[in-house]
């Protein structure tokens, strides 16, 4: 074995951060990979409440331990971009008042209906395609 197999830092000799390409193609890989991690803290130490998970940090507290090669400000973006789109819900369970820390949780039934729409979409669009390709090859045989 080569000696320089195992001494790339690059490679994976660390918790990885990972998403599906699926989820990747939905979202973007930033903001998969941040709903991601969210949904991975919320089934290892989500706080219940009201009936579901929530997990909580500051930008900089998720720039710090998960997300370190985004800035606060692109961590931000993308957490609120992903409230926008009803995948993730804010709320606020702090017991100081003048503690403005938001919570998070997946609503992964509007997460499981955009992957339908976007799936149906997808499926529409080749079927278009195919049946287009298929026109232009009858089309080209027969003049």
């Amino acid at each position: 074995m080569h000696k320089d197999v195992n001494s790339c830092q690059l490679l994976i000799n660390e918790e990885p951060l990972q998403c599906l390409p699926s989820l990747a193609k939905l979202l973007g890989i930033e903001k998969a990979i941040i709903l991601q991690q969210i949904h991975w803290w919320s089934n290892k130490l989500g706080h219940e409440k009201d009936g579901y998970k929530w997990v909580y940090n500051s930008y900089r507290q998720w720039h710090t331990d998960n997300f370190t090669w985004l800035s606060e400000s692109a961590i931000q973006k993308h957490i609120l971009s992903l409230e926008k789109m009803g995948l993730l819900v804010a709320g606020n369970y702090n017991t100081l008042k003048i503690d403005r820390t938001k919570w998070y949780r997946i609503d992964h039934k509007m997460l499981c209906d955009m992957l339908k729409k976007s799936t149906s979409s997808t499926t529409m669009q080749k079927r278009h395609n195919d049946g287009a390709k298929s026109g232009d090859h009858y089309h080209r045989l027969h003049t």
